[in-house]
């Protein structure tokens, strides 16, 4: 699912797989969390830091304390990759 379809009317119908995706794109231009919380309007602070968690557990993602951003790493771009490629 492109980034254009997550501004579809209904984000409550999304999949894990759709929010996995959509954290992974935001992370390639550097984002901060209130910025995600911002275009992650279906979501709680919590959920989403649990999605962070594991996606920086998994090593798919980053974080850099000191610009307060989330970064997507080699394979979160693998794996954004597959995603789109299914889609």
């Amino acid at each position: 699912m492109a980034i254009y379809d997550k501004a579809s009317p209904n984000p409550l119908q999304w999949t894990r797989e759709d929010i996995v995706e959509y954290i992974l794109l935001l992370c390639a231009v550097e984002t901060k969390f209130d910025d995600l919380m911002r275009l992650m309007i279906s979501s709680s602070p919590t959920i989403l830091k649990k999605y962070l968690f594991y996606l920086i557990d998994y090593d798919l993602i980053s974080y850099s304390g000191q610009k307060r951003v989330y970064l997507i790493k080699d394979k979160g771009l693998e794996l954004l990759s597959r995603i789109m490629m299914e889609n």
